[in-house]
């Protein structure tokens, strides 16, 4: 339900023809839906797939993965008695300015922070 998704509101992946685009769903009649081709900042790919947007990951496993991909990487009772291992993947902000609203358009992985930053603090 609704209490599962980020907010903001997650990104969904939806197909026109066979090509993907993103949907950010709005919950309010006064808000319009935003549709957009290219993947929103601050959302990670799902590191197996490379095509949806991730969701989970585990904490004793690389990556970072959408529903599907994580589905059929793991079995569910991996998780029975250890439920600290998975994690939900949310949007990452900016590093910079940290301000609330602006979600990283960039990422650093060099060292171990993974520094993060905006389109205004990347210029």
């Amino acid at each position: 339900g609704v209490g599962f998704l980020l907010s903001p509101q997650d990104y969904v992946v939806a197909l026109e023809g066979d090509r993907p685009y993103y949907v950010k769903w709005s919950l309010s009649p006064e808000i319009p839906h935003v549709r957009t081709w290219t993947k929103p900042p601050g959302y990670l790919r799902c590191s197996s797939c490379l095509k949806h947007l991730a969701l989970l990951c585990c904490a004793a496993t690389p990556g970072a993965f959408c529903f599907n991909c994580f589905r059929s990487s793991f079995e569910a009772e991996e998780f029975v008695h250890d439920m600290n291992r998975l994690q939900r993947v949310g949007p990452i902000r900016c590093g910079v300015c940290k301000q609330q609203d602006r979600l990283a358009a960039w990422r650093c992985m060099k060292d171990k922070r993974g520094l993060s930053a905006c389109v205004h603090c990347f210029e």
